[in-house]
């Protein structure tokens, strides 16, 4: 996904991109969306989100997506985060400290198979 591919679609409140076989999204492809507070990603070949891929974004209420440790830094009202069916096999120390409004974090079928002390929720 590139920067530009959204950007006729300024006013959107919710974007629905699961099942798309989508295995990377530009930093900065929903940077024009500043109404956007859904976003769902899921069931794609994501294995990164880059570092600030949603900086801009503190509106977004509802993520589902793929992890890296900075990708969620600046969604202070984020509640609902879902990261199943990617490939995520590792969290990111400090990847949820910033997301003091969530509620409800979903990592079902990843390739996850340690869960450290440090992640904190």
């Amino acid at each position: 996904m590139h920067r530009s591919d959204l950007l006729r679609y300024k006013k959107v409140t919710l974007v629905a991109l699961s099942h798309n076989h989508i295995t990377n999204i530009e930093t900065g492809a929903f940077a024009y969306l500043s109404n956007l507070q859904h976003l769902f990603l899921s069931n794609n070949q994501l294995t990164t989100i880059h570092a600030g891929m949603f900086s801009n974004m503190p509106q977004l209420k509802e993520l589902i997506t793929a992890i890296h440790s900075d990708s969620f830094a600046n969604l202070t009202q984020l509640q609902t985060l879902t990261l199943n069916n990617n490939q995520i096999a590792y969290i990111p120390s400090g990847t949820f400290e910033n997301l003091s409004q969530l509620k409800e974090l979903c990592l079902e079928n990843n390739l996850i198979t340690t869960i450290h002390p440090w992640l904190r929720v």
